[in-house]
């Protein structure tokens, strides 16, 4: 009976329209039961008064927790209420306001606290900061936490209204300079870079000594991935290098060690080569290699793409190579096998003596294979004793192979890979093959790529025509190669768009693919690769010249090993013609013409 009495007077008040009906319900608030207290706020939304809103909003702080939490609830109808406090309210009542926001925990709100920022009360800036920071650490958090997609809608819209609220907050820091705001922006640094990018290329002042104060300063581990970030935005680049050629704290190097993933942006991997040293890794190889297997391998793509010396590079191989922990033995040989270079094979080499178990094997057949001339004498350095005639060591049983060919360390499966190579028994794994084409590792899909061109079919044509679009330019080259072995009807329509790619050994395995089918525009690519201002495009393009004996092309490359500014292009162009010169006369009518137009 009081309960409908009480709801009986309510909704006698909800048609009121004097101003002491609104003011008799919110003074009531504190003192009623809580299961009343939801009955008289519905009844202030239902009236709705502007002047209402505004002193529950006003009044916040002061509320039992349980009004509080109701009201938290409904921050979002309250919204008119904190614009106007925010306009026109006493500091104690805009701190009010703040806290309602933050309790409420509602992105879309967070855009009335950057307009918080450019008010002249000190402490309500600095709470404001404070707060827009803490939306950002929540949502930074929910989004690192996450493995899978965010449901439609949850992601975009909790992500884009803080993103809004720090590209105003960033927009407007000239008024408040809060440390808070780069600290909140560089968790959220995929949503708010373009933000960053453009308050760094218009004011270069004390915005951008700011962020990179902090980058060389902070050691929460949350903005390890924005020190690599910073790679990429210009003049804070500068202070991201001297930071990373310094020494570091566990957890944050642990945390730049887990965010090296974005070394995959060219901009960063660019400026990453300026890094000359990386002191922060001496010592923590083993824990963070024991932290996460991963990390092993991690740690020496970080070496590889730095801009430490060859020297300096090899002694940290060699370190690690004849160290005790086999996870990163394993990951220095697997880089030492990605790497091409002469440094890596002479290291290579030298491991053949003085690495221990598999390893030793491991790198003898990888040396072999750059050195084939060295490989005819003996299987191994090591065995003086061993003949020509001494037998290879028979192809594992299939199942055996199988089991290497599903191993959980890519070594292992690389290895594998080699020797379904050297026994020729693609045929019988076809299955597991196909099954690696789409393989984590980038160096088992290229591996994997290449030896479909040994199992004929449709099946192969369609795995090696999706492989086209993988994302290393590896896996792309070695499709190109094995595609040209199977010779698919539609070959010159699949690989003519590779003649322009930016990846030279890709374009130059196109471009030498596609000269073998006389395509008409292949001879022009080429050309453009000698013409190249890369090295490395022209180094390319001479590997196509000498694979095909292209020796019509003898004069261009005479005027290269003359003139060329590069001194290793002169001396490969003055190698390669020697060699065209000192061809068989029996094939001199043989020439390939390479086609213009």
């Amino acid at each position: 009976m009081i309960q409908n009495s009480f709801r009986t007077m309510l909704n006698a008040l909800k048609g009121q329209r004097n101003l002491a009906a609104d003011a008799a319900l919110i003074e009531a608030l504190p003192h009623v039961e809580e299961e009343r207290a939801p009955l008289l706020l519905d009844t202030l939304f239902e009236r709705g008064r502007p002047h209402a809103m505004r002193r529950l909003v006003a009044c916040f702080a002061t509320f039992p927790p349980t009004v509080q939490e109701l009201l938290a609830r409904e921050s979002v109808r309250l919204r008119g209420g904190i614009l106007d406090v925010f306009s026109g309210g006493s500091r104690d009542e805009k701190l009010s306001a703040i806290e309602l926001v933050v309790r409420g925990d509602r992105a879309s709100m967070s855009d009335v606290l950057a307009e918080g920022l450019a008010g002249d009360d000190p402490a309500v800036k600095d709470r404001c900061a404070r707060a827009i920071e803490t939306f950002a650490s929540r949502r930074a958090g929910d989004a690192q936490a996450r493995h899978a997609p965010f449901p439609p809608g949850e992601q975009p819209s909790d992500l884009s209204h803080i993103a809004a609220t720090l590209d105003r907050a960033i927009h407007l820091w000239e008024l408040h300079f809060r440390p808070e705001i780069l600290t909140a922006a560089m968790q959220l640094a995929p949503w708010t870079e373009n933000a960053l990018r453009r308050k760094i290329e218009n004011h270069r002042g004390h915005f951008v000594q700011a962020l990179g104060e902090l980058v060389l300063s902070t050691r929460d581990a949350r903005l390890a991935p924005f020190v690599w970030r910073a790679l990429g935005l210009d003049v804070v680049g500068t202070f991201a290098i001297r930071r990373l050629e310094r020494r570091q704290d566990g957890e944050f190097a642990a945390a730049l060690v887990s965010s090296a993933w974005l070394l995959k942006d060219p901009r960063i991997r660019t400026n990453f080569r300026r890094v000359r040293a990386l002191p922060w890794l001496a010592g923590r190889l083993e824990p963070l290699a024991r932290r996460d297997a991963r990390n092993a391998f991690r740690i020496l793509e970080l070496v590889r793409c730095s801009g430490m010396t060859a020297a300096r590079k090899l002694d940290f191989h060699r370190h690690l190579l004849l160290g005790d922990t086999p996870a990163l033995r394993e990951a220095s040989l697997w880089s030492l096998i990605e790497d091409p270079s002469e440094h890596a094979t002479q290291l290579l080499g030298e491991m053949r003596t003085r690495a221990e178990g598999h390893l030793v094997e491991v790198a003898q057949r990888e040396y072999n294979r750059r050195r084939p001339e060295e490989a005819r004498g003996s299987r191994f350095r090591g065995q003086p004793n061993a003949s020509r005639s001494t037998p290879s060591r028979p192809p594992s049983a299939a199942p055996t192979l199988r089991s290497r060919l599903a191993s959980s360390n890519p070594l292992e499966r690389l290895e594998a890979l080699a020797e379904v190579r050297a026994t020729h028994v693609e045929t019988s794994v076809a299955d597991v093959i196909s099954r690696l084409v789409h393989d984590a590792e980038p160096a088992v899909r290229a591996t994997a790529v290449a030896r479909l061109g040994a199992l004929p079919g449709a099946t192969s044509a369609r795995l090696l025509r999706a492989a086209l679009d993988d994302a290393d330019p590896r896996v792309q080259a070695n499709a190109i190669e094995a595609l040209e072995q199977l010779s698919p009807p539609r070959f010159d329509e699949w690989v003519q768009p590779k003649l322009t790619a930016r990846h030279p050994r890709l374009r130059a395995n196109a471009v030498k693919a596609l000269i073998s089918h006389d395509a008409e525009n292949a001879g022009h690519a080429l050309l453009d690769m000698l013409d190249d201002g890369s090295r490395a495009s022209k180094l390319s393009a001479m590997w196509v010249i000498g694979q095909l004996q292209l020796t019509p092309l003898g004069e261009r490359l005479a005027f290269m090993g003359r003139d060329d500014a590069d001194e290793n292009v002169r001396r490969s162009a003055n190698k390669l013609l020697l060699q065209l010169s000192r061809a068989d006369g029996a094939h001199a009518g043989e020439e390939r013409k390479v086609r213009i137009a």
